[in-house]
Order: structure tokens, then sequence, then C-alpha cells
């Protein structure tokens, strides 16, 4: 039915691991390791019954930077791993820091800079329609 809508509960779970990974050949397992969350997000979003692709990306984004003007045709979650951003959206900018979250809604037009002098890590999920594009950037 084309007019359906599926309630979705999209996450983002970032972990950090340190060292190397080393597997016990006998169990599989890697001894002595366990990964240690730095960041958990939730949202729950709303989209319409069909297909979907789900992209996930991680973006270094050195001091200067950013991603300018654009839109998704889905809900996107984005987590700053490390650093901080700023986030532009119709309301005005706010700064992220790590390891905090947000969303974007769909068709919301948005920007994402780097204006701290170090560089940020941001990890983003996308639930694009199938066959849509993930980005389109807004010349104004």
């Amino acid at each position: 039915m084309s007019g359906d809508r599926l309630r979705v509960v999209l996450c983002i779970i970032s972990v950090a691991v340190a060292g190397t990974v080393l597997t016990n050949h006998a169990s599989g397992q890697a001894p002595g390791l366990s990964p240690v969350g730095v960041s958990r997000a939730v949202y729950p979003v709303e989209v319409n019954a069909g297909q979907y692709d789900l992209i996930v990306q991680v973006a270094d984004l050195p001091p200067g930077s950013g991603v300018p003007l654009h839109i998704h045709p889905g809900p996107v979650i984005a987590t700053v791993i490390t650093g901080e951003v700023t986030l532009v959206e119709a309301g005005g900018e706010r700064t992220i820091k790590a390891p905090q979250s947000w969303q974007e809604i769909p068709n919301n037009p948005n920007a994402l800079f780097n204006k701290s002098s170090g560089y940020a890590r941001v990890v983003a999920a996308y639930l694009i329609p199938k066959g849509a594009a993930q980005t389109t950037f807004i010349n104004k």
C-alpha cells in the first residue's frame, strides 16, 4: 500500500577499540578485548513504506573545512566522534562536540563546518529511499 508509513528507530552506536585485535584460533574469540561505547543516539523516525538504503559514512573534517548547504531525501543521524563541528540550519547555528549527536530531517537544508583549530570526525547514518541521491547540494 503506497500510503503506508513505517515507524523506524535509527540508531548509531560508535565504538572505539584500542590496540591490535587478536583472535584465538581454536575458539575464534578475541581474548581480553571488549569494545568501549563512546556514544549512542536513538531517534524514532517515520518513513513511507518501501525500500531504503542504510548508508553509514565517516567524515574527517580538517580545520576550516565543511559540507556546504545541502539536503537529504531521508532521515540522518550524525554523531561527532572527535572534535567539534558547527551545524547551520534555518534556525541558526549550534556547536556540536564529541560525543554529541543530532538528527537531520529529510529535505531540511543545512550545512556543517569545522570552525575549530583541530580535526573533527563525524559518523552519519542515512536512511535513503532506494534509487534516490544521498545528498543534493543547494547552490544559492
